[in-house]
């Protein structure tokens, strides 16, 4: 686990522009936020689900029924992010901070018709996540218990 300081972590100035993406698709600050979370797993540049908010994005496959994507915005406040991740249900909603890897920030998980999404946002540079999942037994609960568990930045 990194911590905050750690000269080899990139900083906010460092992540005001998207910067350069390695073969996989992740830029040094999108790595940031993932972490070791796509480690060993399936990624992919890119994710039509994010498109609202332009910027090199890299999609995981974290084993059924989980799915992670990361996205450093060309420009997009967290309070942004959210908002729009919320306006999307009217269903129960979880919301909390989150920090880890020299990051922290918020996150909105949802539920609706066993469509789970859980947006995550860094406070202080435009990158963001979106966990999904589908299973008729899934809440919002749950689904923020596992991005806590496997997904937030330096777990």
């Amino acid at each position: 686990v990194l911590a905050t300081g750690d000269p080899a972590l990139p900083t906010a100035a460092d992540c005001a522009t998207p910067g350069t993406a390695d073969g996989a698709g992740f830029t040094d600050c999108l790595r940031q936020l993932a972490g070791d979370a796509p480690d060993g797993q399936e990624c992919g540049a890119g994710d039509p689900a994010l498109d609202t908010f332009p910027g090199p994005s890299v999609t995981c496959d974290l084993g059924a029924p989980y799915r992670v994507s990361y996205t450093h915005a060309a420009s997009a406040p967290a309070d942004q992010v959210l908002a729009a991740a919320a306006a999307r249900t009217t269903a129960a909603r979880v919301e909390a901070e989150w920090s880890g890897n020299g990051l922290r920030g918020r996150y909105v998980s949802t539920v609706e018709d066993g469509r789970g999404l859980l947006v995550f946002a860094v406070a202080d540079r435009p990158l963001f996540g979106a966990l999904t999942a589908e299973g008729a037994d899934l809440t919002p609960d749950a689904l923020a218990d596992y991005f806590e568990r496997e997904v937030q930045p330096g777990t």
